[in-house]
């Protein structure tokens, strides 16, 4: 579980990330081959790296709302 700007939360469960933020719950599937994804707090978002990969993710929010 890391957190991904200020408020939202990501969880990693198997080859999925969870992204629990601000009114609405995202799925994203990664497909892993291997065994393991490590998430890591960045500043501006969250770092995922696996074997394979690496990825960053960064919530963006709609600016005309």
């Amino acid at each position: 579980m890391a957190w991904c700007g200020n408020d939202c939360m990501v969880l990693s469960v198997f080859d999925q990330l969870v992204v629990i933020g601000p009114g609405e719950t995202y799925t994203i599937d990664l497909r892993c081959r291997s065994e393991g994804m490590f998430c890591f707090t960045e500043p501006d978002g969250v770092r995922i790296i696996t074997s394979e990969h690496t990825y960053f993710f960064e919530l963006v929010q709609d600016a005309l709302k």
